[in-house]
């Protein structure tokens, strides 16, 4: 997918991410960021830490050039390394979630 039909994807699918609920109760937002890495990382997305110790998440195939990067409690998407969408984390959820459906 390139970076303009990714923008396009995740903009069309605002209205199902804005839909999306975590289940259980409500979590902090250091759960809810755990919750994120934890996902992802099950579902096969690479997830570590950069030098300002926040998360990175980025799918393992190459040549894919986005990822979601820890903004506090938000997740923002970064495309072709130009900041897009801030995510709070379910809508991260749903973003990833949507990503594997493709």
């Amino acid at each position: 997918m390139k970076s303009h039909e990714l923008l396009t994807y995740c903009v069309c699918n605002v209205e199902d991410t804005a839909l999306y609920n975590m289940r259980g109760p409500k979590n902090s937002q250091g759960d809810q960021n755990n919750t994120v890495v934890k996902l992802a990382s099950e579902t096969g997305f690479s997830c570590y830490k950069n030098e300002q110790n926040k998360w990175r998440i980025e799918p393992k195939s190459s040549g894919k050039n986005w990822y979601l990067l820890q903004s506090d409690e938000r997740w923002l998407l970064v495309i072709d390394e130009t900041p897009q969408i801030l995510f709070r984390p379910s809508g991260a959820i749903a973003f990833m979630q949507r990503w594997l459906q493709t």
